[in-house]
């Protein structure tokens, strides 16, 4: 199980983004992928230079990609996603809802106000579940 957490707690603003993703590594492996470190960071929008600025430097979205980044790069197959749209622009949004698009697990979703793209078509075998707070409503859906 991997968790997306809106107090951001996880984060170390002291580390780079290449050591927050993958610590004392250049590489990352992403299911059976191997891949370098400042790929993958460009896979969630960050140019190359930026993978070895502290984290401290991001703005409230760029810190909340940073945190996606990294969980989508363990391997889970339940995703508990807390308010995980705060402060995204729009790509990183389009970004976020492929990744749970692709995504072969089981979704947990709590929000305030779920995004219109929360009643995505799962892929065949997960099972995707939205859950939201306020006058939202929870949906699940299976595949």
């Amino acid at each position: 199980m991997a968790y997306f957490d809106q107090m951001r707690t996880a984060i170390d603003p002291n580390a780079t983004l290449e050591d927050f993703i993958s610590p004392g590594s250049e590489w990352i492996e992403i299911g059976k992928e191997r891949k370098h470190v400042k790929s993958y960071l460009g896979d969630f929008l960050f140019s190359p230079a930026r993978a070895n600025s502290p984290v401290r430097s991001l703005s409230g979205g760029e810190r909340n990609r940073l945190l996606l980044a990294r969980l989508f790069a363990r391997p889970a197959n339940v995703l508990v996603l807390d308010e995980p749209t705060n402060d995204l622009d729009i790509d990183t949004l389009e970004l976020l809802e492929q990744l749970l698009q692709d995504y072969e697990g089981t979704v947990f979703w709590s929000a305030t106000t779920a995004p219109s793209w929360t009643t995505w078509s799962p892929a065949p075998s997960p099972s995707k579940a939205t859950a939201a707070g306020g006058s939202t409503k929870a949906a699940w859906k299976t595949g």
